[in-house]
């Protein structure tokens, strides 16, 4: 595994375009993709993993989508856009997001994920 790819990878990925993205496991983190060509992971353009969004739990992807799962059960999904380089141009495929927040029905909003650890008084 290449140095870049191993140091970057901080989350739960997915493949869209062909390409690897990363959704943090930080909250309110920016989406990143990973460049083979530089070894090295850069965040797309559009804003950050929606604030309703804590702790991402489960991360897949359709097509150009990719669905994040968090916290009460609460639903972002990130339409994603390849935008070209100009054709006379070396540079790089670059990426764009757009989230859009799909909310939990309120009768599953006290559901914590398996993952969670439960404390007992």
């Amino acid at each position: 595994m290449a140095v870049g790819l191993r140091e970057g990878w901080t989350g739960s990925s997915v493949i869209v375009y062909g390409h690897l993205f990363v959704v943090s496991e930080l909250e309110r983190m920016k989406l990143k993709v990973y460049d083979t060509k530089t070894d090295s992971w850069d965040a797309i353009d559009g804003p950050p993993l929606p604030e309703q969004i804590c702790k991402p739990f489960a991360v897949n992807a359709c097509d150009c989508h990719i669905y994040v799962v968090g916290r009460n059960l609460h639903v972002a999904v990130g339409h994603i856009s390849r935008l070209l380089p100009d054709e006379n141009s070396d540079e790089k495929w670059s990426f764009s997001v757009r989230w859009h927040v799909i909310d939990a029905p309120e009768s599953l909003s006290d559901l914590t994920p398996s993952s969670s650890q439960v404390l007992f008084a």
